[in-house]
């Protein structure tokens, strides 16, 4: 079994909520601000991204191996005073989701 682990800041923009977390365009769970969720899966190729209402980062493509755990980080990438410009036109660039390299 193979696992993912993603890791959500602390940043004040959306800090009440949680961000829905999409693997293969399935909802398998969510992250509030400064929290870690964790997700067993079966070694292979997959597609992560993470969505907050109509809005959503970049789809993240990934392979993972058995016995494996890939960590990724997540947040939001609107600057002060850029909400209706990243709701407008960059909804799908709202958040970032990286993975990291440990």
């Amino acid at each position: 079994m193979a696992r993912i682990e993603i890791k959500r800041g602390k940043g004040y923009k959306d800090a009440l909520r949680a961000y829905q977390i999409e693997l293969n365009d399935k909802l398998i769970g969510t992250v509030k601000a400064g929290d870690t969720f964790g997700f067993d899966l079966e070694p292979g190729t997959y597609r992560l991204r993470m969505k907050i209402d109509w809005c959503s980062s970049s789809y993240l493509n990934f392979e993972i191996k058995d016995q494996r755990t890939l960590h990724f980080e997540c947040g939001n990438n609107v600057p002060i005073f850029g909400d209706l410009i990243y709701i407008l036109f960059l909804r799908n660039k709202y958040l970032w989701l990286k993975q990291l390299d440990w």
